[in-house]
């Protein structure tokens, strides 16, 4: 545990804390993915009975360390096993930390082994939001014979909001080549998708929002968000500069703008001009440097 870390812990746990006792639909503390596993947060001891006879866990991955669970209101290891809940450990650090492959598919085969058996898997970090659904994503991967963005489609539709960073993506793409059986067979995994999409309404009726922006074909709307502000541009060095037009988005490439008005080459808009060896855009313009 780093010192970053443990001074975060507790903020970054208020926050979720705060968020799911203003409004516990619209942040709940945990969500069901499917009729085995449960994706959520570190839970505390007055949830266990909770868990236990409404959601009928009958085992816990835990992906915390153990200053995350060492506390007198967590749910620890011997809290769960003293209610005859079977609990599988995997400390990972928080953040933008991953584990093997190895580790991930040991505890796949954990989550496996509850399978057809009544019971449900509690999978958990401290915020239920990267560690966590790293393991559940892999879990819907084998148990579907899925690819990555069908799974994580499918867990971001019943829980908005998890996030993978890129180790944590590397992780499920290295496992989905190491254990997942249907690594080449792209049709049969989204065919086992679709076929799923079609028994679930509302999962189907989510993917139509988009779940990734098209930064280089952007609505007219979105065009008008980002280039509401006003922006005060450095000075250039020796490099060219592209600027936006506010009124028709055409793009007048230019070179050391910063010390000559520049009109825009669609409608012939006054983009910026030079002040104190800045460039005051218009309202509505924006720019960005050229990339060779």
């Amino acid at each position: 545990m780093t010192f970053l870390e443990s001074l975060a812990f507790y903020p970054t746990l208020f926050y979720s804390l705060l968020r799911n006792r203003l409004s516990s639909v619209d942040w709940p503390w945990y969500n069901r993915i499917d009729e085995t596993v449960i994706l959520g947060a570190l839970p505390f001891k007055s949830m266990i009975n909770e868990l236990i006879e409404k959601e009928k866990v009958g085992g816990v991955v835990c992906m915390t360390e153990r200053h995350e669970v060492d506390h007198c209101w967590a749910a620890a290891r011997k809290d769960w096993e003293a209610k005859g809940v079977s609990y599988y450990w995997l400390p990972v650090r928080d953040f933008f930390y991953t584990t093997e492959t190895s580790n991930v598919h040991e505890a796949v085969k954990f989550i496996s082994s509850f399978e057809n058996s009544g019971k449900s898997v509690y999978v958990h970090c401290k915020a239920g939001r990267t560690r966590s659904t790293m393991i559940v994503l892999c879990y819907l991967m084998q148990k579907n014979n899925w690819h990555s963005p069908a799974a994580y489609t499918l867990i971001k539709s019943k829980r908005p909001r998890i996030v993978l960073y890129h180790q944590q993506w590397n992780t499920v793409e290295d496992y989905a080549k190491k254990y997942n059986t249907c690594t080449s067979l792209l049709v049969r995994s989204y065919t086992s998708y679709w076929n799923y999409l079609a028994e679930n309404r509302s999962l189907r009726n989510c993917l139509s929002m988009p779940l990734a922006k098209d930064l280089l074909h952007p609505s007219a709307e979105e065009e008008k968000r980002k280039h509401k502000l006003k922006h005060l541009v450095p000075r250039p060095k020796s490099y060219f500069m592209d600027v936006k037009c506010g009124m028709c988005y055409k793009i007048t490439t230019v070179f050391s703008h910063a010390q000559t008005v520049i009109v825009c080459v669609g409608c012939s808009t006054v983009l910026c001009r030079p002040r104190g060896g800045l460039a005051k855009l218009t309202e509505g313009c924006s720019f960005r440097k050229k990339q060779y």
